[in-house]
């Protein structure tokens, strides 16, 4: 336990050394912005839009068409793109068209006329419903990575966002506060200050499952958007840590598309792991 204290410390400590350095060059913040928003007092406000981050405006994502092959090699016609980022390390994370890992499960041939492929290294193939567009993309110096997409008619009629946060644990526990009820018990092992009352959420969910203490499936209605938002969190908790999310918002011609995407991020690996390191209740 001593060593895997100190090995958090220390990547605690290289992050918030990356952070200073990066924000004293550039004068910005460099840490991808998550899908909700920060309140007073012990309140967690779900966002309502995928708002707009550019942590380096003069270095804007770079995009490039590739092909999407399945596991045997056979190429999924389906448009597909690249997304190259300018990182918080401050040097380009550029996708290898000769790297990229392949696309499984196979895509429904249903599916296929009504989504995009978007291929980003930190997280892979990306299903976007077809016709939307990347709004912003970034990666962190701790890589902390987050891409959003918004409908061709604007973020009222649809968007997207999908984001990952590694091995820090204090940030895992930020984005998976009130969701996972894993999250205060992962936590509490090196942080047991940073863990107060489960916050309230709003707007609040129409629904909440949690297929396991890892995993949060939900849904939540804004007042100043027509549409539903649906979401899924996962955390992984044995090994090095991590957090992975999906929000969707989609007209209601759409939701089927939207329940395969959130479904497709479920089930794909990686797969979170709670299993012989949380106790049950």
């Amino acid at each position: 336990m001593a060593e895997d204290l100190s090995a958090r410390s220390r990547r605690g400590l290289i992050y918030l050394m990356q952070v200073a350095i990066a924000v004293a060059l550039l004068g910005t913040s460099v840490y991808p912005g998550m899908a909700w928003a920060k309140s007073p007092g012990n309140v967690r406000k779900f966002m309502v839009q995928p708002g707009s981050f550019t942590p380096f405006p003069d270095k804007t994502p770079r995009q490039h068409k590739i092909q999407a092959k399945g596991a045997s090699g056979t190429i999924i016609d389906v448009p597909a793109t690249a997304v190259d980022v300018f990182s918080g390390v401050l040097s380009w994370e550029i996708v290898d068209p000769l790297k990229v890992s392949a696309f499984t499960p196979q895509l429904p041939n249903a599916i296929r006329p009504h989504v995009s492929l978007f291929y980003m290294n930190q997280l892979g193939w990306i299903v976007v419903p077809r016709g939307w567009h990347l709004h912003w993309a970034a990666i962190g110096a701790d890589g902390n990575t987050s891409i959003a997409f918004v409908s061709p008619k604007g973020w009222r009629n649809g968007w997207m966002y999908e984001g990952t946060v590694p091995s820090c644990w204090g940030c895992i526990w930020d984005v998976t506060r009130g969701l996972t009820p894993a999250a205060y018990k992962a936590v509490g092992e090196g942080y047991k200050d940073f863990a107060p009352p489960a916050p309230t959420l709003v707007p609040t969910p129409k629904t909440l499952v949690h297929p396991n203490r890892c995993i949060a499936i939900f849904s939540y209605q804004p007042k100043a958007l027509p549409l539903l938002i649906r979401a899924i969190v996962q955390m992984n908790i044995v090994g090095d840590p991590w957090e992975r999310e999906l929000y969707i918002a989609v007209p209601p011609a759409q939701e089927t598309l939207a329940r395969y995407i959130l479904n497709r991020f479920r089930t794909e690996k990686p797969h979170p792991t709670c299993a012989g390191h949380i106790p049950e209740e």
